[in-house]
């Protein structure tokens, strides 16, 4: 047997458990005995009042077992069929060194493509996108998140010369010195660095005036200077989105999904990546995700304040006439005319004395 070890990317020395079978009750016992004078860390074993033997790993880890002779862990425990044993597998075909494996990973029933399914799946099916190079970055304009490129962005330049990569983030495992098309680098430039799986994304941002390349701190969702993890879209406007829109594409909209996040709640500078349309990542297949009968919320805000707008003017123009026909208007008037509340919103109120 082997085990895996907290903080360590490698398996254990293997440990031999060894133990005489007499074809009796107490079989059991003497071999979880031989699997606790074996001398691992972590793995230990039991029998229940059941005479089950149970074998744990106390942090949750992983146990390697190579079989003996006359295969006794097969006799012990199953491998396949009804009475399969909990949490123990046949080890990958990739793994010479160990027969089974014990572990609290589930084994996925999977089909690798090189695109997106277009089938319809099952519910709560999961997909695993391996496109690295397509990655889909808003940024907040001190209103919406809005495309990259688009003449809201903080990145924005008029002149074609200036603008940020006409491609997109750059990705690639060196940093780059100049965009995609080979022209110079311009301020607000994104470049995913991608020499370091492990931790990614680790995410620059060109700065223009010092000519360098920023580390963005993916752990601040707070600040101008962080940056969002959330879905936000999968194109360029909701009757096309049964297709993944293109990167390009995407940096000149600024459309996203009902669901997307708040813009309100976070900085102009913000940056946002959108998981949903961005490849090296997990996606779920949830059925009915979206009300299509339901309002949406931040439309309905929208047109709230609007409505709240047009009154407000009538109001002022109101205010207006009353300090006309009175020659006076003073402060506690105009107070007690417009108030605000702790949304923020102006509101009307009467006033009984005038």
């Amino acid at each position: 047997m082997a085990e895996s070890l907290t903080g360590e990317d490698t398996y254990s020395a293997k440990f031999t458990v060894s133990f005489t079978g007499a074809a009796s009750v107490n079989d059991a016992d003497t071999f979880a005995d031989a699997v606790n004078a074996a001398g691992m860390t972590n793995v230990s074993a039991s029998v229940d009042a059941q005479n089950r033997v149970t074998i744990t790993h106390a942090t949750g880890g992983d146990i390697k077992i190579n079989e003996g002779p006359s295969a006794p862990f097969n006799n012990i425990f199953a491998i396949t069929g009804a009475a399969k044993t909990t949490n123990l597998y046949a080890a990958g075909t990739g793994d010479l060194a160990f027969d089974y494996v014990a572990t609290l990973w589930k084994e996925l029933s999977f089909e690798a493509s090189d695109d997106a399914p277009l089938a319809l799946a099952a519910d709560n099916q999961l997909w695993y996108s391996s496109v690295i190079d397509e990655i889909d970055i808003l940024v907040h304009d001190g209103s919406d998140f809005v495309g990259y490129r688009t003449a809201t962005s903080p990145f924005f330049a008029a002149a074609a010369g200036n603008k940020t990569d006409p491609e997109g983030p750059i990705v690639s495992a060196t940093e780059p010195t100049q965009q995609s098309d080979e022209t110079d680098l311009k301020n607000g430039d994104l470049w995913i660095d991608t020499s370091d799986l492990e931790n990614f994304p680790t995410i620059y941002k060109y700065n223009g005036d010092l000519l360098r390349f920023e580390l963005v701190d993916k752990s601040d969702q707070s600040t101008e200077d962080g940056i969002l993890f959330a879905d936000a879209r999968y194109n360029t406007a909701g009757a096309n989105s049964d297709e993944p829109g293109t990167i390009k594409d995407l940096l000149d909209s600024s459309y996203v999904d009902p669901d997307s996040p708040d813009p309100a709640l976070y900085p102009k500078g913000m940056l946002l990546w959108n998981l949903r349309r961005s490849g090296f990542n997990v996606k779920k297949f949830q059925r009915n995700y979206i009300d299509l009968t339901g309002d949406n919320d931040r439309l309905t805000s929208q047109v709230t304040m609007i409505e709240t707008v047009k009154i407000l003017v009538s109001l002022w123009n109101f205010i207006i006439h009353i300090a006309g026909s009175q020659k006076v208007l003073t402060r506690q008037m105009a107070l007690e005319l417009l108030d605000v509340n702790h949304s923020g919103l102006l509101l009307y109120r009467p006033c009984s004395h005038w």
